[in-house]
């Protein structure tokens, strides 16, 4: 009996120059001269910000010390719990139907009220939710936004804190990557949140690891350009090109896309008089240091290269558009990986233009010669290793991620000095719409009936029905079993089997599974358990991808423990090319 799912473990990994960094951004770190580059590195601290004076209060620096695990206690209504893990932003409905792309993504997530105590200081009834995107989305260890006033008038901590985001690395083994990412871009002049390293604690489950960044709210607004009067736009899934300029995200009442649209439009001008109207229009200098500082430390799902992930406000001092890294998880990764990053049109049209493409260049060896440090990078890595050592909930994968984050630290200044001393690249073409919209290919309804530890088994001994159609072929039902288990490379997997009469031709139903899974219904998507149909005959195969539920009537992951439920969804192409 053939079996298909041997190449499913690459699906865990799918889903100007020279100016000195402004007052009113995290300054890079000084070193000695040795003539080695930044051998003895003094690290960017948080009074480096040198905000504006304002007059409003002072922000407690202690929330981000590097120094410090902030403990979260939280506790809510097992119920509203429940409600709010469940609730998730699907990859799919985003895709799909009349309205794909045609506005931001909807803002599905609900506060919930609960009590948290944050380093021993006990707030109740804040506000609750959920937040992520795509990767980050989870049901066990959800992202969660606290606001203390959100059902208390004027209610705040003591430090007069109002917001507090405490993400769940969901896409980083490691735990480390965002708070490593956000130093480095502070160090490199990028205005970044602060962020420190948390443990979580829900209802006395203990879900590990957190990262606790500033929000980009208006105190950040403050203390990194000295005003919260501009402009604030969120870009998720979005560009400054004709078409996906609504998907912006305004985040200031009141406001418009007026100052992205002149950016848009501007873009769409002749190189002759690009860079001319370009400089009225956004700190191209501070763009600059973002964009070589992804790509340095390998930020693909930033704006250069995911167009996503990423802030812009319209700074009411000058009337330019600054940006602010956002998302920065997926990181530190492969040192091997092209640093240049140009799937942005704004990054495009830089780097196809010879006096932009200079700047970037000029950047990216300032940022060699000046910021980058294997020597601070890797006592940063070895600090943030120790603080969270004792509250991992899987330190052994923690200690392989972490291992692979030194590695990309060791290795990464060769490959960039090599790209800068070879001949310099051309932009390959990417087409100008993130993902196009999709029509659904099929249906599938499953019933499942297993035990775990059964992938390698006969499956035809456990109960199974395939049912449904893709591309107008009903699936295959002579044969249907079901089995369930970890493989050969370690993944979690629920596979559903079905054949024709002559085993000639097969049909897969396949789940990645998250661990802790408890019986209940869950979402099936990029954002949620990542689902797909596998289907191969003599000719090739042939995969779409998942949109709808799972229920778990019974899910024991212990071996013979039994795993049973139904699974029902629509279907859509491999957009995303994860086989």
């Amino acid at each position: 009996m053939r079996h298909l799912w041997f190449a499913l473990p690459v699906l865990a990994l799918a889903c100007s120059g020279d100016d000195e960094p402004s007052a009113t951004t995290n300054g890079g770190p000084s070193t000695e001269d040795t003539g080695e580059g930044p051998t003895t590195p003094v690290l960017p601290t948080l009074t480096d910000t040198s905000p504006v004076d304002t007059g409003a209060p002072p922000i407690d620096l202690d929330r981000y010390d590097p120094e410090h695990l902030t403990v979260v206690e939280v506790s809510l209504l097992e119920d509203d719990w429940d409600a709010l893990t469940q609730q998730t932003r699907r990859y799919i409905d985003i895709l799909l139907g009349p309205d794909c792309f045609s506005g931001p993504p909807a803002d599905i997530f609900t506060w919930f009220p609960g009590d948290v105590v944050v380093d021993g200081e006990s707030v109740a009834e804040v506000g609750l939710r959920k937040k992520g995107f795509i990767g980050s989305m989870s049901s066990t260890r959800p992202s969660l936004k606290v606001d203390s006033d959100r059902f208390v008038p004027d209610q705040e901590f003591i430090d007069d804190t109002e917001h507090f985001t405490f993400n769940n690395n969901n896409q980083d083994v490691s735990r480390i990557h965002s708070c490593l990412a956000y130093t480095y871009f502070a160090a490199a002049g990028v205005p970044a949140p602060r962020c420190g390293l948390a443990t979580m604690r829900v209802n006395d489950s203990d879900l590990g690891v957190y990262t606790n960044v500033e929000p980009i709210k208006n105190a950040f607004l403050r203390r990194m350009f000295g005003s919260d009067e501009g402009e604030l736009y969120e870009g998720t899934v979005t560009d400054f090109a004709e078409g996906l300029l609504v998907t912006a995200d305004i985040k200031t009442d009141g406001a418009d896309l007026a100052p992205l649209q002149a950016l848009s439009d501007a873009l769409e001008l002749g190189d002759d008089v690009l860079m001319a109207e370009l400089d009225p229009l956004i700190d191209l200098d501070g763009f600059v240091r973002m964009w070589v500082a992804d790509g340095l430390i390998s930020h693909w799902d930033g704006y250069a290269s995911g167009r996503n992930n990423f802030y812009v406000y319209h700074d009411p001092s000058d009337s330019k558009l600054r940006f602010i890294v956002w998302g920065a998880d997926a990181v530190f990764e492969d040192p091997n990986r092209d640093l240049l990053f140009t799937n942005g049109v704004l990054a495009a049209r830089l780097w196809d233009h010879p006096e932009g493409q200079a700047l970037f260049q000029a950047e990216l060896q300032r940022q060699l010669d000046d910021v980058w440090g294997e020597d601070w990078l890797n006592a940063e890595v070895d600090r943030m290793e120790a603080l969270i050592e004792p509250h991992l909930l899987e330190p052994a994968a923690t200690g392989l991620g972490i291992d692979t984050v030194r590695a990309f630290v060791d290795e990464r200044h060769a490959v960039a000095q090599a790209f800068l001393d070879g001949a310099p690249p051309e932009r390959p073409f990417v087409p100008p719409a993130p993902i196009e919209c999709v029509d659904p290919v099929g249906e599938v309804a499953v019933t499942f009936d297993t035990e775990w530890d059964t992938l390698e088994s006969d499956m035809l001994a456990f109960d199974g029905t395939l049912e449904g159609e893709t591309y107008g072929e009903t699936f295959f039902d002579s044969y249907v079993g079901a089995g369930a288990g970890e493989d050969g490379y370690g993944t979690r997997l629920l596979v559903v089997w079905g054949a024709n009469p002559t085993f000639t031709s097969f049909d897969q139903v396949v789940l990645l599974l998250p661990e802790d899974l408890e019986p209940g219904t869950y979402p099936v998507d990029i954002t949620g358990i990542f689902g797909l149909v596998i289907e191969a005959d003599p000719v090739g195969e042939r995969t779409s991808l998942i949109g709808g539920s799972v229920t778990f009537d019974a899910i024991d992951d212990q071996p013979g423990g039994r795993v049973a439920g139904t699974i029902d969804g629509i279907l859509i192409p491999d957009v995303f090319g994860v086989l």
